[in-house]
């Protein structure tokens, strides 16, 4: 596993998603494409109940061995997959993230189209 890569990636998907929420109208930021959908506030919201509540208490491992494992309901874990999981789980966010930015684009454009921009 590429550890010092993987903390890079987690240091700048922090700021990527900081980027993502930085600078949206309330309106966009409570807009949801769906009533089951979430806004990008609750995805940033979600974001921060993660940090704060389920991976901070796993930082700071001096010399972790990745091969730990747990039988959880889902199957068997490693610590090694609960890590590369945490470092994907901001990148499936990231694109949600850019998905309601995308389709809030596409509503306030109308009645104009965004086909010009390419497929999505």
């Amino acid at each position: 596993m590429e550890f010092e890569h993987l903390v890079s990636q987690m240091v700048h998907n922090a700021q990527r998603i900081r980027a993502l929420a930085e600078g949206v109208s309330d309106h966009q930021a409570r807009w949801k494409p769906t009533p089951a959908s979430w806004s990008i506030l609750e995805v940033v919201n979600h974001l921060l109940d993660e940090e704060k509540e389920d991976f901070i208490g796993r930082r700071g491992l001096l010399s972790p061995n990745w091969d730990t494992a747990y039988d959880a309901p889902f199957g068997r874990i490693t610590a090694g997959d609960m890590f590369a999981a945490w470092v994907a789980h901001d990148l499936v966010h990231m694109r949600q993230l850019v998905e309601l930015h995308w389709a809030c684009t596409v509503m306030q454009a109308e009645p104009y189209g965004v086909r010009y921009a390419g497929t999505w």
